[in-house]
């Protein structure tokens, strides 16, 4: 299931996206989330906007932690994540995206 995700990921320079892409690598071996989560992050990958929103966040590479641009970009960021990548991510017996949703 990763590996047909990477092959649906676009292009890009993008560092962040570069350690997003590491990150998927750690979480597939470990079992996290199954085909329902890979399945989800295909919808993300596929989003063009989703490129602006790693832009974005290299731009705030050694930025203060109270940069302007952190708030609507954390906001921007959790509204292109599908509510089924949150319930795809279990811990604790509730979805472990519930936290990082709700901040």
């Amino acid at each position: 299931a990763l590996a047909a995700l990477l092959a649906h990921v676009p292009e890009t320079d993008s560092p962040t996206a570069a350690l997003d892409r590491e990150h998927l690598t750690l979480l597939d071996p470990a079992g996290v989330g199954g085909p329902e989560l890979y399945e989800e992050l295909g919808r993300v990958a596929a989003d063009p906007a989703v490129l602006a929103l790693y832009e974005r966040l290299d731009e705030l590479a050694g930025a203060a932690t109270d940069d302007p641009r952190i708030a609507p970009l954390a906001a921007a960021m959790v509204a292109a994540v599908p509510d089924g990548v949150f319930a795809a991510l279990p811990a604790d017996g509730r979805p472990a995206g519930e936290g990082f949703k709700e901040a």
